[in-house]
């Protein structure tokens, strides 16, 4: 399930992370809430069931700590829906002020422009999950997020954040990739991103490979101007390729009860960032990074 990117360019932040990758975590991702008020069809997260957690601003703080230690440089802050948290400017400040570099993942259904204000911390790059005019309330189902998303998308280009986008795709929408990839592209989106959901027999995938769906998705993108390919997923190779970053030790995957775990897809636990030093930490990630499985998607299992 991991995501394959396009690019208007052949050099952005994220070929940067993969060209500096030596073998050990450079990247964080954590997960700061499970709450989000949207729905999502897709959604293997558990995002909007009775058990939902919020990690508290020094817990996110006690994190920050440890990932610095290990040289973790890039965050990604994620959710649930991270904006929702009540002491989500608070977690940026403070992940920003460790000069680390900072991105984010968001619905985009936003009650205020969150733009000028990230912008101000020095946040690098907003990903907004983009499902097309013409699915994407339903999908979400949050009714007028769609709209709202797409000015979101406006005032985080016209802060100087780097927007990206990020596009669920499976059987269901294969044949609306042309129309969703021109969307984005005329809202002056340089580089996009697109996963399948997870799992063969999936609804949403319907037997597809996800090679043969990254495939169409990669000549749609090309005939748009998305010249470069960055692949995530070991069973789809591009120009700059990475063979799955939770198996490779690329990155590690904090979720919002300060749990270390293999991945946001394959709910395998590693470690405790509330409980555990760093040293055990990193005995207990690289003892479960040494037994796992690489060169296949774990979660496609």
């Amino acid at each position: 399930m991991c995501i394959v990117s396009f690019s208007k360019k052949p050099k952005y932040s994220s070929k940067v992370k993969v060209d500096k990758f030596n073998g050990n975590p450079n990247w964080g991702y954590v997960e700061i809430t499970s709450k989000c008020s949207h729905g999502c069809s897709w959604c293997f997260g558990g995002f909007n069931e009775n058990k939902t957690s919020e990690m508290e601003l020094w817990e996110f703080q006690n994190i920050l700590g440890k990932l610095k230690k290990i040289g973790i440089t890039q965050l990604t802050i994620s959710g649930g829906e991270p904006t929702e948290h009540s002491d989500f400017l608070e977690m940026i400040e403070a992940a920003t002020e460790e000069d680390f570099i900072v991105h984010l993942c968001s619905h985009g259904d936003w009650s205020k422009n969150w733009a000028i204000e990230l912008a101000k911390l020095g946040v690098k790059q907003i990903q907004f999950n983009y499902q097309g005019s013409k699915r994407h309330d339903k999908v979400h189902k949050a009714l007028g997020s769609y709209l709202k998303q797409v000015q979101a998308i406006k005032q985080t280009n016209a802060s100087g954040i780097e927007t990206v986008a990020t596009v669920t795709v499976g059987a269901y929408n294969l044949k609306d990739v042309p129309e969703i990839f021109k969307e984005l592209s005329d809202l002056g989106t340089e580089r996009l991103r697109v996963w399948e959901t997870t799992g063969r027999g999936n609804a949403w995938r319907k037997d597809k490979e996800a090679v043969d769906i990254f495939q169409y998705c990669q000549d749609t993108a090309k005939e748009l101007g998305f010249i470069y390919t960055q692949s995530y997923d070991p069973e789809f190779k591009a120009e700059s390729f990475v063979d799955c970053p939770a198996s490779s030790k690329m990155y590690m995957y904090i979720n919002s009860d300060s749990e270390l775990r293999f991945c946001s897809a394959k709910d395998s636990y590693i470690d405790s960032f509330k409980t555990s030093d760093v040293d055990t930490i990193l005995q207990n990630y690289n003892n479960f990074m040494n037994k796992s499985i690489k060169h296949k998607c774990l979660a496609r299992e």
